[in-house]
């Protein structure tokens, strides 16, 4: 999860909603996320087949250098990269649990 809540998308209930990501080193980059309880979600499980959501993600949040970005419905969250560091190696952990051996 995004550790952003998002209460402007609580009415929606759940949906999948288009975001852009980029950073300093990398072009802007839309994917899409599922939004459930006012977080915002990387997808892994797409009843459509294999999603190219969370590749694209973690490696424009790896690739920043001095900051990174998304945006969605109007809105932009923009971060200082010298701060991700520790929240790369939570998003690490966690999607290594994930992984299927």
């Amino acid at each position: 999860m995004i550790p952003i809540w998002t209460p402007d998308l609580k009415p929606y209930g759940k949906a999948v909603i288009p975001i852009m990501v980029w950073s300093d080193v990398n072009e802007a980059k839309e994917i899409d996320l599922y939004v459930t309880r006012g977080l915002l979600a990387v997808d892994v499980n797409s009843s459509a087949g294999r999603s190219d959501n969370v590749p694209i993600f973690v490696g424009v949040l790896a690739d920043a250098k001095q900051y990174f970005a998304f945006s969605y419905l109007g809105r932009t969250f923009e971060f200082d990269a010298k701060f991700l560091r520790v929240a790369r190696q939570k998003f690490g952990e966690e999607c290594s649990k994930l992984v299927v051996q």
